[in-house]
């Protein structure tokens, strides 16, 4: 699902940024993230997701972003402090992988249309209400004597 909406969103123009383990294949900038060389124990775990947050966080404080979008198991343990818009879809632990006949149900394609008519929508319904917000702020400083 990332890997579509990163090209959805890069193909309508839009930028991205994906924190991601090392190697990970995008279109838009890749902050890459180690990938851990053992299974994790409990301990193991929370480190990565400690990994993860000060990422987030040292992105939030260098680029002003629109939208920010979790991807994952644990994603409400990486939640940023931010009043930027989230958006979080769990990553399906259901072991059910996609076709590769474009003919059938569950083809490739249709997951990147999925993403395409409906998360990336979001993001830029979600920006547009950002862009509104902004320009009544800006109007409203305008009117401060």
């Amino acid at each position: 699902m990332l890997r579509h909406l990163d090209a959805a969103l890069n193909r309508a123009g839009h930028h991205s940024i994906v924190i991601a383990p090392e190697g990970y294949d995008v279109e838009g900038i890749l902050v890459e993230m180690p990938r851990p060389e053992t299974p994790l124990n409990e301990a193991g775990e929370e480190q990565v997701r400690a990994q993860y947050r000060a990422t987030i966080e040292m992105l939030l404080s260098t680029w002003r972003f629109d939208v920010i979008h979790l991807h994952g198991f644990d994603s409400d343990e990486c939640l940023p402090h931010s009043n930027v818009p989230i958006v979080v879809t769990p990553k399906s632990d259901t072991g059910v992988s996609l076709n590769t006949d474009p003919g059938r149900p569950g083809a490739p394609g249709e997951m990147g249309q999925f993403v395409e008519n409906y998360v990336a929508t979001y993001h830029r319904l979600a920006g547009e209400r950002i862009q509104r917000e902004r320009e009544a702020q800006e109007q409203q400083q305008s009117f401060a004597v």
